[in-house]
Parts: C-alpha cells; sequence; structure tokens
C-alpha cells in the first residue's frame, strides 16, 4: 500500500494476530520528524500495558527478508508520518561563486542607491538656494509654467540618475 508509511510489529509467537479482533488501545506519542525515537504502548482489556520502541517500528521503504509471517498495525499515515515530517524537501545547492555574485549583485544595489541620494540631495539643495526670480539657466519651467520644487526636482533627479548611473555602469 502506498499511504502506509509506518507500522510497528506485533511479537507474540504464541498466537495467529487477527486485526479484526484487536480490541487493545494504542497510545503513542505525536507526530514527529525524529526518526532515532518513538515512544508508545498498547493498553490490553486487562490492563496491562506493552512498551513500544523504535526497535518496534518499520519505517516506509524498509525490506524485510527470511521472514515468513509479519503482523503490524499501520499507526501513522499519509503525512503525518515521520519519513515525510523529516523530509524538508530538496536542498537547493548554491556554488561559493554563485554566492558571492549574490553578495556582490547586493553591494552594487546598495552603492548605486547610495550614489543617487546623495546626488539627489545635493541637486534639492542647491535648487533651494535659488528662488522663483533667479532660476539657474538649466533648469527650465514645467507644463504649467512654474518651476519644480526643491524637494520635487531631488525626486526626479533621484530616478533619472538610477537610470544614467546604470547605464554608464555597463559601458
Amino acid at each position: 500500500m502506498n499511504q502506509t508509511l509506518f507500522a510497528f510489529f506485533i511479537t507474540n509467537t504464541d498466537s495467529e494476530f487477527d486485526p479484526l479482533k484487536f480490541t487493545s488501545i494504542i497510545e503513542c506519542e505525536e507526530p514527529n520528524n525524529d526518526l532515532s525515537r518513538f515512544r508508545g504502548f498498547i493498553v490490553h482489556k486487562s490492563g496491562e500495558k506493552v512498551a513500544l520502541y523504535k526497535e518496534n517500528l518499520l519505517l516506509r521503504g524498509c525490506t524485510i527478508r527470511n521472514t515468513e509471517v509479519v503482523s503490524g498495525i499501520v499507526i501513522y499515515a499519509g503525512h503525518e508520518t515521520k519519513a515525510l515530517l523529516n523530509n524538508s524537501g530538496p536542498r537547493y545547492k548554491r556554488s561559493k561563486l554563485e554566492r558571492q555574485m549574490n553578495v556582490d549583485v547586493l553591494w552594487c544595489v546598495l552603492i548605486l542607491i547610495t550614489m543617487c541620494l546623495f546626488s539627489a540631495l545635493g541637486h534639492g539643495i542647491w535648487v533651494w538656494q535659488y528662488d522663483d526670480k533667479r532660476k539657474p539657466v538649466f533648469d527650465a519651467p514645467g507644463h504649467n509654467g512654474k518651476y519644480w520644487s526643491p524637494v520635487q526636482a531631488a525626486v526626479y533627479l533621484f530616478l533619472t540618475m538610477i537610470i544614467i548611473y546604470q547605464v554608464t555602469a555597463t559601458y
């Protein structure tokens, strides 16, 4: 059965095991991903407790050889099994070069943003020195005939510098 992932053995060689007549209660720990530990017990109607340990556990994919008869009960099935809880998925392997390139790209982005911020801040302060009557020669008025405020000029220059610094960095 594909979904049956865990089972433990009931080793009672004196009698045959009949699943339809099994009336005992199995108490065990909650599903977890620790493959080296399993604790639980079977409580029979007489009150007798039989301990269950990891030696009584059969994990998914195990092969039993040289055994004629095996009796067992499924404890965890589906997504609650130890094998699936222990599986964290495929690990993404990255080379040292790829990790170094990621760090270098991050530094390039931080340097670019810092340069653009300093350029925009300097431009905003420079535009702020001029009043509305005397503007620098290069500063053109907007579509409504008014000049941009120093903050607005700094924001536009920041966006312009991002493009200009990226283009000049590639050549």
